[in-house]
């Protein structure tokens, strides 16, 4: 703390900073050992005293950042140690201030690999920096090998954008934003990050329309009360009926739905603020234990239908089949005081912490039924989500996740990335060779190769080229043109065939 000079940073960033570590001295500290803790903040300060958490090229404390990016791994999604550490000292890595071997020493093998997994993917950034590139969003998914990893780039995109607010870097601004929409939202939503997703959405809101955000933001407080007072009168008298006729443990509560939310519906329906009718929505809770959910959430349904009619074409259930990322809920929309349309989500506990935290409350209820509930275990299969979960030994055991994840994304495992030396990304089928590289390029590059160098080194012809690879064809003027013993090295169509043209052509 005595190193946050008030010379270098701002008194808006000293009191946030002051905010957060109070947080994680007091959330995070007790999953730490007393030397542990004490050995990240010497680690911490180092990075201070060398410049590893200086500000970026956009004037972003990267202190700041990556402090409140371990809070919201910890608060937002649940993620451990290995994760948060990740974040904490990937920067001291990058800078060459501390060695991945030490990393692995102090921490263990789950952090080392989580940093190196970071590093390679920090590395991908540097090199080529577009995600509106596609191929380059599949490599960058591809490389970062283990799913906590994808989730740390998720929550440091979400605590980068808050940053933002106030920048006066418009284009920079555009950018995060653009890679937020191309990305990083809709992996947070396959995640069933529902809370981040949610936000993100409003901030690019925000940022790509700002005047429009703002109105619909206006008109939402200038209706708050009456709003309020509406949800009481529904609250209230449903509230009493679930009392007097059950002994189900449980809470009720009104909520607005986001502005981007809102934004799409006024979008979809060419309509006004005033005419949407389901603006907020009514959430119920049951606290259970995981046999009873179901059929109480059931209960809880019937109870509300016969209070108030039911819209059939608005009823969904996810309970009985969850979304493909996990939300299990009951969504049902009845006619309320005042002929007022109203959307009720029944829950349970657990599943209401699943739609916040997605992927790591999933693994926390997975752990507290040691797998013991059969039904339960069937009920899985729905979901591929869930049946990840069902295969992996822990959280760092995931890599049917991450295979899963990068076929979600279309991100196929017969297709392999690369760099050509100005940085493009390259997509090849797996296996493929500097050969198979070279005619993807042109085919008078393949017809005049005579070697190849992957990051800066030389290869063999049939080296099989690994994601990341970065390939440089040497060529001369004086080769002979392909071999034909070429054709049983290549992998692609695309070579296989313009080494059978340059064939055709040479002795037709």
């Amino acid at each position: 703390m005595k190193l946050l000079s008030k010379e270098y940073y701002k008194s808006e960033e000293l009191r946030q900073f002051r905010e957060v570590y109070l947080y994680l001295a007091e959330s995070v500290r007790p999953m730490f050992s007393a030397t542990e803790w004490r050995l990240i903040r010497e680690y911490v300060l180092k990075g201070i005293k060398s410049g590893a958490y200086n500000r970026d090229i956009h004037g972003i404390s990267l202190l700041l950042k990556n402090v409140q990016t371990c809070q919201v791994l910890h608060e937002k999604v649940g993620l451990k140690q290995p994760s948060i550490l990740t974040v904490l000292l990937y920067p001291l890595v990058a800078t060459g201030s501390i060695e991945i071997a030490e990393i692995r020493s102090k921490f263990g093998e789950d952090t080392a690999h989580l940093i190196s997994c970071m590093s390679k993917v920090m590395e991908l950034y540097s090199q080529h920096g577009s995600i509106m590139d596609e191929n380059f969003r599949r490599l960058l998914i591809s490389l970062a090998e283990d799913v906590r990893v994808v989730i740390c780039l998720i929550a440091d995109r979400y605590v980068l954008m808050k940053m933002l607010n106030h920048t006066d870097e418009t284009e920079y601004r555009k950018h995060v934003t653009q890679e937020c929409k191309c990305l990083y939202i809709p992996i947070a939503h396959r995640l069933g990050l529902y809370s981040i997703k949610s936000e993100l959405e409003d901030m690019t809101v925000k940022y790509d329309d700002r005047e429009t955000f703002n109105m619909i933001e206006s008109q939402l407080q200038q209706t708050k009360a009456a709003r309020e007072n509406y949800i009481q009168s529904f609250i209230k008298p449903l509230e009493q009926r679930i009392r007097e006729t059950t002994d189900i443990s449980f809470s009720i509560k009104g909520r607005t739905k986001s502005i981007s939310s809102i934004l799409h519906k006024l979008n979809a329906h060419n309509t006004t603020l005033d005419k949407i009718y389901d603006i907020f929505a009514i959430r119920i809770i049951v606290d259970a234990p995981l046999e009873k959910e179901k059929s109480l959430c059931w209960q809880i349904y019937s109870i509300v239908t016969d209070m108030y009619v039911p819209n059939p074409k608005r009823m969904k259930d996810w309970i009985s089949i969850p979304k493909s990322n996990g939300y299990e809920s009951l969504h049902v929309t009845v006619h309320g005081p005042e002929n007022r349309w109203v959307e009720v989500q029944i829950r349970s506990k657990r599943m209401d912490e699943v739609a916040e935290k997605g992927l790591a409350a999933h693994w926390k209820y997975k752990e507290a039924s040691n797998g013991n509930n059969v039904e339960n275990q069937e009920e899985e299969k729905l979901s591929w989500l869930r049946q990840i979960l069902e295969w992996q030994k822990d959280m760092s055991d995931n890599r049917e996740f991450m295979s899963l994840l990068k076929s979600d994304l279309d991100l196929f495992s017969d297709t392999v990335f690369c760099f050509t030396p100005s940085g493009d990304v390259k997509n090849l089928p797996t296996g493929s060779t500097p050969i198979d590289f070279a005619y993807s390029i042109h085919s008078a590059v393949g017809n005049k190769m005579i070697g190849a160098k992957v990051n800066g080194k030389l290869v063999t012809i049939d080296y099989r080229i690994q994601n990341g690879d970065r390939i440089e064809i040497i060529t001369s003027q004086n080769s002979h043109g392909p071999s034909r013993d070429w054709l049983n090295i290549v992998k692609s169509t695309q070579a296989k065939n313009k080494i059978n043209q340059w064939f055709r052509s040479e002795f037709k």
